[in-house]
């Protein structure tokens, strides 16, 4: 719930959807990899996911978090039991 609720910088939670499951991503793993190394699959991120993914992932390598992702994650705790 806490991961869900965006209470740390290093993971992301990803809700499920469609056919995949609910997950997480953490930051703290991240790897670069070649682009020649990525398989090409018909699936994208919404401009919405990508917008978030890019700015939490700014928030965790910066400590400037976006005023709109910071609302959302008080929100988020505030509900938390």
């Amino acid at each position: 719930m806490r991961v869900a609720a965006q209470e740390y910088p290093w993971w992301i939670h990803i809700p499920e959807f469609s056919t995949f499951r609910e997950g997480f991503a953490r930051l703290d793993r991240l790897q670069m990899i070649e682009q020649r190394q990525l398989r090409y699959m018909q699936y994208a991120l919404t401009e919405d996911a990508l917008w978030f993914i890019s700015e939490w992932l700014r928030y965790y390598l910066t400590e400037d978090i976006d005023p709109m992702l910071l609302e959302y994650r008080d929100e988020s705790l505030r509900d938390l039991p």
